[in-house]
């Protein structure tokens, strides 16, 4: 399995799903901005958020234009009823990271990425830049602008 990430792909769930569904269509046009999974065992993590306090993580499994196959409550989330409106982002996820391999990721000189404890740690020449906790929060997060890009 290899799992798959686009930058800033988010969108709105285009119609209500229930708990049990394992199909989610998301606003019309914008199953483009996702990874399309072109390859056998390829994946991507959804977040479905409504800004209630409670999120669900979604394994998508294929993508049908704006149709996603999902897997329900992933990363210790819970299935649930959402409705049309509700956001939907390809996160940084603590499955998705704990699912690459090296041969997936490339980390420019002076960047380390490690577990730490329960955490997730990323490094840049030895200055922590942001951490995760268990469940793939952000709980530091240094400012990162000095850093340029890689």
């Amino acid at each position: 399995m290899a799992v798959q990430y686009a930058n800033n792909a988010t969108t709105s769930l285009a119609s209500n799903i229930t708990s049990t569904q394992a199909t989610m269509t998301v606003s019309t046009g914008t199953g483009a901005l996702f990874p399309q999974l072109t390859t056998a065992g390829d994946v991507f993590y959804a977040t479905l958020d409504a800004h209630t306090g409670h999120t669900e993580i979604v394994q998508v499994t294929a993508v049908a234009s704006d149709t996603f196959t999902i897997v329900r409550g992933q990363d210790g989330t819970t299935a649930s009823a959402w409705t049309s409106g509700t956001k939907v982002d390809l996160r940084l996820t603590r499955i998705g990271m704990q699912n690459l391999s090296a041969s997936e990721i490339y980390i420019p000189s002076g960047f380390r990425v490690y577990q730490n404890g329960t955490k997730l740690d990323f490094e840049y020449n030895g200055t922590l830049i942001m951490s995760l906790d268990s469940s793939g929060n952000v709980i530091a997060l240094a400012d990162v602008t000095a850093y340029g890009t890689p």
